[in-house]
């Protein structure tokens, strides 16, 4: 003969034990949810890669009233950059070859023209938009830095 106390413990821990089936299950059902949404997001409009033709503009920090245009082409094979850059009223470097590293949301790549060398760090401001900072290590402006921003103007 089951008594109160124990009728009432007894529906107690099969009410525990359906509940603990219930979180395991509505933690599987948001675990599958959030690997669903992280498998359908939509890739950037470049298709996720640097690659393509860039233009914009930088200007220096430490060399009052220095700026002027960049122009650069870039192929991306994995996360492997290179191509070539073009600066219009930069004192050293002008045309420059590139090779660097894209991440999932920028990239850091160096240009290099004879003994003159540029570093960037970009991240992704949208989908056709690179802004970050530069710096001059080494060459006739080493010492320089700075910040740019350039748009996609074609994809490759």
């Amino acid at each position: 003969m089951v008594h109160g106390s124990e009728a009432a413990e007894g529906s107690a821990v099969s009410w525990f034990l359906r509940l603990r089936g219930a979180t395991r299950i509505g933690a599987l059902l948001v675990g599958l949810a959030l690997l669903l949404a992280a498998c359908t997001s939509a890739p950037a409009s470049g298709g996720g890669s640097l690659a393509g033709e860039w233009s914009g503009t930088f200007t220096s920090n430490i060399l009052p009233g220095q700026g002027g245009t960049i122009r650069a082409s870039l192929t991306q094979v994995g996360d492997s950059i290179s191509g070539s850059v073009t600066l219009t009223g930069s004192p050293c470097l002008r045309n420059g070859q590139v090779s660097g590293t894209a991440g999932s949301d920028g990239a850091s790549f160096g240009a290099v023209e004879g003994d003159d060398r540029v570093n960037f760090e970009a991240r992704l401001a949208s989908d056709d938009v690179l802004s970050g900072t530069y710096s001059v290590p080494a060459g006739r402006c080493a010492g320089d830095n700075g910040r740019f921003e350039v748009t996609r103007t074609a994809a490759n």
